[in-house]
């Protein structure tokens, strides 16, 4: 397929023992994100993708329906 990207399964693998080393899971498996499961996820929802669900005033932050899901479906 033209124009796409080629998985690498050592790097993917590599990215999920990070995440296992830095205590980023509560013991369920880690899948590294990407843009094809990102779409299908939002996909799911009714909501905009940068439709704010929450936000912490006293650093400015807020947490997006993407952001979201992009961290929580790891």
């Amino acid at each position: 397929m033209a124009g796409s990207a080629t998985l690498d399964p050592d790097l993917a693998q590599g990215a999920i023992e990070c995440c296992y080393e830095q205590d980023w899971s509560d013991g369920l498996p880690l899948v590294p994100v990407s843009q094809p499961l990102l779409d299908r996820f939002l996909a799911q929802t009714g909501r905009a993708p940068q439709e704010v669900v929450g936000s912490l005033e006293q650093t400015g932050r807020e947490c997006t329906v993407e952001l979201a899901a992009r961290h929580g479906s790891s």
